[in-house]
């Protein structure tokens, strides 16, 4: 035997070996290649219908010279849904976190604008462990369960038998947004759930578990991702109303369907890097009237950390995000 061939034997065997026992450079090599295939495509020119409103390093200088340091006092919040939805936004979605309360004078004003304008979703994080949420203080506890507001908008299901099939995201507790905001607008998580082997995001879940209200028998815990919540609200479909059919694995959104995976995740289609694809304004100049009229006209507008500082430290795919039903 040659030793080419004994050579290309050992390679094979090794393969078998590591894929076998799902050894992460496997994993990683196939989604390098998955990248190259995407950056040998190229670009793909689309027009999204999502704008990206930025809480920047610009944006963090500039009202903090003006006084307004970093967490923002609400009342930047609430001028910012004046300004697009003044414009003609259709959706305005959160990236941010609601959970505290602040100034009683700006809370009520932003909550006042959440309710005048109604098309708001507002994210929120997650508690993934029930350890770590046990060792929060009882009376912190309290208060949270209390503030349900978020499992109203939990899936109707079809053929559930099959959710027994799925390895979905689960986490324990999903940390409710703070109440006045909670009755006036909607709510969900924004988190990423698992990572690919290599660190990026490649996918994104469609439906989180949770486990709190699954074991108090309150809801059946299966929540919609708040990406979901803001496509539901663009095709004005009422977030009430959002169906998982697990046979098919599919969220049903009136004609529109959106296939999911096994693990409840849905692949993110790549088209180009970020700035490249969506337009991206800063939220100092959104607040102060600097944009375009138009700019956000029949618009998803995410408002979201984009400063170094503040960003979580993960790379995404940029995605013009449920393409296969949706223009965004």
């Amino acid at each position: 035997m040659s030793k080419i061939h004994l050579l290309i034997i050992v390679i094979t065997v090794f393969f078998i070996w590591a894929i076998f026992f799902r050894l992460d450079f496997v994993e990683i090599i196939d989604l390098k290649i998955m990248d190259l295939f995407y950056k040998l495509r190229g670009r793909i020119n689309i027009k999204p219908d999502v704008v990206v409103i930025g809480i920047d390093e610009y944006s963090l200088s500039a009202l903090e010279v003006e006084g307004d340091t970093w967490p923002w006092d609400r009342e930047v919040y609430g001028k910012l849904l004046e300004k697009v939805f003044e414009d003609g936004a259709k959706v305005v979605a959160f990236d941010v976190s609601f959970t505290e309360p602040g100034a009683e004078e700006t809370d009520s004003y932003f909550a006042s604008t959440l309710l005048m304008y109604q098309n708001v979703v507002l994210g929120t994080y997650l508690i993934n462990e029930k350890g770590t949420y046990l060792s929060y203080d009882e009376r912190l506890r309290k208060r949270i369960e209390e503030n349900t507001n978020y499992l109203d908008f939990a899936y109707k299901m079809t053929n559930f038998k099959e959710f027994a099939l799925l390895n979905p995201f689960k986490i324990y507790k999903i940390r409710p947004i703070y109440e006045p905001f909670s009755v006036a607008a909607y709510s969900a998580t924004y988190e990423i759930g698992s990572l690919d082997a290599d660190g990026v995001v490649r996918r994104m879940p469609l439906l989180v578990v949770e486990g709190w209200s699954m074991e108090n028998g309150i809801s059946s815990g299966i929540l919609p991702h708040m990406n979901i919540i803001a496509a539901a609200l663009y095709l004005g479909i009422d977030p009430t109303d959002l169906i998982l059919d697990f046979s098919k694995k599919e969220v049903i959104m009136k004609e529109k369907n959106i296939k999911f995976d096994n693990s409840g995740y849905m692949h993110i289609w790549f088209y180009g890097k970020g700035k490249e694809i969506f337009k991206e304004i800063p939220s100092y100049d959104v607040i102060r009237g600097k944009f375009e009229k138009g700019t956000f006209k029949d618009k998803v507008v995410i408002v979201g950390y984009t400063a170094t500082a503040k960003r979580r430290s993960r790379r995404f795919y940029t995605c013009k995000c449920y393409s296969k039903y949706y223009k965004w």
